[in-house]
């Protein structure tokens, strides 16, 4: 179905698409990745359109977005690394996370279960999530 509209978008080609499924198959890859891997689309690409499909907020430049150690305190580091999230802001009960990964329901229920605060994704490309958690968590542990 995403590709079916990524191709409708005019994003994808057909035999772009049909070249992705055939990686697919029989993998537990998503779409969008192997879709960026293979160079049909970027991630900045992708993100804008998932983020239109939808309809949840892109984080932005995550190089450019102040974030306070203390909302990186909320979630431990390993978890962080695990699914490849950034928490960016906390609002009362509801933390703010940079994901690329919308479906991947683990990983915001494991926050909610640690930080016993409510998840607000919001989308970003992989490739920035983990350079901004090489960075704030290696600031944090000073090295």
């Amino acid at each position: 179905m995403l590709g079916e509209l990524m191709v409708a978008e005019g994003l994808l080609t057909r035999p772009a698409l049909d070249q992705a499924l055939q990686e697919q198959s029989g993998s537990n890859n998503r779409l969008g990745k192997i879709l960026v891997r293979q160079g049909h689309v970027s991630e900045d690409q992708l993100i804008g359109f998932l983020a239109r499909q939808f309809a949840v907020r892109q984080a932005g430049d995550l190089s450019k977005l102040p974030i306070a150690r203390g909302v990186l305190a909320l979630v431990p580091e390993a978890l962080v690394r695990k699914h490849e999230i950034l928490p960016l802001q906390q609002e009362g009960t509801r933390l703010t996370l940079a994901v690329s990964d919308l479906l991947d329901r683990s990983a915001l229920d494991d926050v909610t279960f640690v930080t016993g605060l409510e998840t607000d994704p919001v989308l970003a490309p992989a490739s920035q999530i983990r350079e901004a958690i090489a960075f704030h968590y290696a600031a944090r542990s000073g090295t």
